[in-house]
């Protein structure tokens, strides 16, 4: 924020583009290793949306459709509650972090004390109630506080989903090569679905709606993601 209201959006990128590069030296020190990938093109879509799959599918095309929403969506409706405040809006950013790492010791307490389906349940209900909170925020502090909650509820439910998709692969003797495959495929599905959903509403019907919209949407997203839990627990 101080950095684009100071010296503009050149000096952000560069600084980002160098960010990046350190971050990626430790690269440089990664052994590689070669899985075989066994599934045609037209195969991958078929299992994909097979009945076995299902459950993966509507799992992540929901947690893609919230991404979308989180980068897309969110950040624009705060720019304009904020009149274009790029400071304001970095520090709320900043603090919204802050807060939610600090929360993720309760996320470590419920994991190890609580049931897994629970968990997941419980993840996807603070990720949706957090999305319908959004829609009534109006200033800084209520950015904040509305962050905070979904963010809390979100690294609850980003968790357990992965643990179930990895106990899911692993289920098939796969780590990261088909049904990793098959969970990238689902997400780029989501996120298309949420920009086409929230560009068609905000076309006929304005700006604001159409940020309403994938609000709304975002948040039933989040509950598709208990679907995941129940296949899984059935098996």
């Amino acid at each position: 924020g101080i950095i684009i209201t100071w010296w503009g959006f050149g000096p952000l990128f560069l600084w980002s583009a160098l960010l990046f590069l350190v971050a990626g030296v430790p690269l440089l020190w990664v052994t590689n290793r070669y899985e075989q990938y066994e599934w045609g093109y037209i195969e991958t879509f078929w299992h994909l949306f097979s009945r076995r799959n299902r459950s993966l599918l509507f799992a992540y095309v929901g947690h893609g459709m919230q991404t979308c929403a989180e980068l897309v969506v969110w950040p624009l409706l705060v720019f304009l509650i904020l009149d274009g405040q790029y400071i304001v809006l970095g520090a709320i950013a900043a603090l919204t972090l802050l807060a939610v790492c600090a929360l993720r010791i309760l996320t470590g307490h419920f994991f190890d004390r609580g049931s897994k389906h629970a968990v997941l349940s419980w993840g996807a209900w603070l990720s949706s109630s957090g999305w319908i909170l959004r829609m009534f925020a109006a200033t800084p502090f209520s950015v904040v506080a509305v962050n905070t909650y979904y963010g809390f509820g979100q690294a609850v439910s980003n968790t357990s989903v992965g643990i179930f998709f990895y106990e899911y692969a692993a289920d098939n003797g796969r780590y990261v090569d088909e049904y990793t495959a098959l969970k990238e495929i689902a997400l780029g599905i989501g996120r298309t679905l949420m920009l086409v959903i929230v560009g068609a509403a905000a076309w006929m019907f304005g700006e604001y709606t159409g940020f309403a919209v994938g609000l709304f949407v975002a948040a039933f997203a989040a509950l598709a993601t208990t679907r995941l839990a129940k296949n899984i627990s059935l098996r």
